[in-house]
């Protein structure tokens, strides 16, 4: 699976915060999968964690990947294959499945691929708007943090390598911040939103302490770490500038 370009889900995204509702739709958008956050309310703390064990296993799975590759690395075989780097984005064009028919191996690899990255935004999503909504931020940084993350997940995969999904929402909450057209929005730190994700009961120091900066590929060994603000500089803003730069334009998106 981690060797092979998929095309992203169907991508449409709806979110509730503020007491109203807006639609994400970002990318190209079908009626096909949709999200939703609640409204803040008591239960929020279940919510947020919900699919927390099914991401768990995912990087389970991905941590045995990279234990075969080092076995592989260090002692190949006769005729063994050293795994090829992994892809930069799994989400491709749909028109690349006009060109040749998918096999049924390929077919269901990306419908296991769906369900998760379906899994993955629905928790930001319930996170993202939380700490949103602590920060009184306007309903617009909300989205643009959605779109942003959104974008990271299907366009830059190669961001998540290694990485905690906590560590992608603060950089995209800080970075629709930067874009804002709110001066009091644009004006929010970094510490004001790690402040906001100690509420969050999933909240551990590491994930803004210890951000992995430099990651091989495939090994997926740390090189280095920094906190928050180095991994935004140094990584999230080179992958994701462009993107931003055009939702500060007033676009709302297309990415792939």
């Amino acid at each position: 699976m981690a060797h092979t370009a998929l095309r992203s889900p169907p991508r449409t995204t709806t979110i509730i915060g503020s007491g109203h509702m807006s639609a994400f739709s970002p990318l190209k958008t079908s009626a096909f999968t949709a999200f939703s956050t609640p409204a803040r309310r008591a239960s929020d703390n279940a919510n947020m964690g919900s699919s927390s064990s099914d991401v768990e296993r995912i990087s389970g799975i991905a941590h045995a990947q990279q234990q075969q590759y080092n076995r592989a690395v260090s002692s190949p075989g006769v005729g063994a294959k050293i795994p090829l780097p992994l892809p930069d984005k799994y989400a491709v064009d749909d028109d690349d499945d006009d060109d040749f028919e998918i096999d049924d191996e390929k077919r269901r690899a990306k419908a296991s691929l769906d369900v998760f990255f379906a899994k993955v935004l629905r928790l930001a999503a319930v996170r993202l708007a939380d700490i949103c909504a602590r920060l009184h931020v306007n309903q617009e940084v909300t989205r643009r943090a959605f779109q942003i993350c959104e974008f990271v997940v299907f366009e830059k995969t190669s961001l998540l390598y290694n990485r905690h999904l906590d560590q992608i929402i603060l950089a995209s909450i800080y970075g629709a911040c930067k874009i804002a057209s709110s001066e009091q929005d644009r004006n929010v730190k970094f510490k004001d939103i790690v402040y906001r994700y100690h509420k969050q009961p999933q909240c551990v120091e590491e994930v803004f302490w210890s951000c992995p900066l430099t990651v091989t590929n495939p090994g997926l060994e740390v090189v280095s770490r920094g906190d928050i603000i180095a991994f935004y500089n140094k990584q999230f803003v080179p992958n994701v500038r462009p993107f931003m730069l055009q939702l500060r334009k007033g676009g709302g998106g297309g990415a792939g």
